[in-house]
């Protein structure tokens, strides 16, 4: 079935259209149709359908938070971080809010999400050497003309990591949920040796490339990932030093 005709058999669900609208937290029900993500392009999509939004300060020129020549919050200004963190918090409780809906009282949520320790840069463990990697080959096709410059300083990803700490600060603040348990893990604890950095960028493409697609064009996909490439074979001592970090928080919270 076409994605427009089951658009248009589903529409009539409410639930449906608060999903599509952006409206997560007045959902009255979960949806159990199968909604086509179409490449991560389609209307049903994770990018389409995200909590965690942007802070509308990273595209402004006159904001202290303005992310020239940048992709993420990696590497970034004090002022860039903390727009994040604050875009980050805004969206958890929107977040934390609609899941208490959904809870009965002593009920238990289980969340896997990206992580970080308190006071470490994220330019320090492999997924900020990734986003840094990006921004530098971006800004690279940029200055040969493949790309324009805005181009670069009018994208960023809305990723974020929380330490446990924050995580922690939100939850309670939020006053939903109890900890039941809250700490950093290991995403990659099954690896043995090193990263194959060919193997990981084809994975980065297959899970990002919609994004960078729409937004610079399909036709400069190949030279972007290529490059890619080669600036991570070039710090791939440094990604496989770093590559145990623990930068997964794992939480268990408890409806009250």
């Amino acid at each position: 079935m076409a994605e427009r005709d089951l658009e248009g058999k589903l529409l009539g669900s409410a639930d449906l259209l608060n999903i599509i609208n952006g409206d997560h937290e007045n959902r009255a029900k979960p949806v159990t149709s199968s909604l086509p993500m179409n490449g991560g392009n389609g209307i049903y999509s994770y990018s389409k359908n995200s909590y965690y939004q942007l802070p509308e300060e990273l595209q402004n020129k006159a904001s202290p938070a303005w992310n020239k020549g940048r992709i993420h919050y990696t590497s970034a200004p004090n002022e860039v971080i903390e727009a994040y963190a604050c875009q980050f918090a805004e969206d958890m409780e929107r977040f934390l809010n609609a899941r208490a809906k959904e809870l009965v009282p002593q009920g238990m949520m289980v969340m896997i999400m990206t992580g970080i320790p308190k006071g470490m840069p994220y330019s320090q463990i492999p997924t900020g050497m990734l986003y840094d990697s990006i921004s530098s080959s971006l800004m690279d096709m940029a200055k040969e003309g493949i790309i324009e410059e805005g181009e670069v300083d009018s994208f960023n990803l809305a990723f974020y990591a929380a330490s446990p700490e924050e995580m922690a600060g939100i939850v309670e603040k939020n006053g939903c949920f109890g900890i039941e348990r809250m700490e950093l893990t290991n995403p990659a604890a099954w690896m043995k040796g090193p990263v194959d950095i060919p193997t990981l960028v084809t994975h980065v493409r297959a899970a990002m490339e919609g994004m960078f697609s729409r937004h610079f064009g399909s036709q400069v996909m190949d030279e972007l990932f290529g490059r890619l490439t080669h600036k991570l074979l070039d710090i791939s001592d440094l990604i496989n030093s770093t590559c145990q970090e623990k930068v997964q928080l794992f939480a268990v919270l408890k409806r009250k």
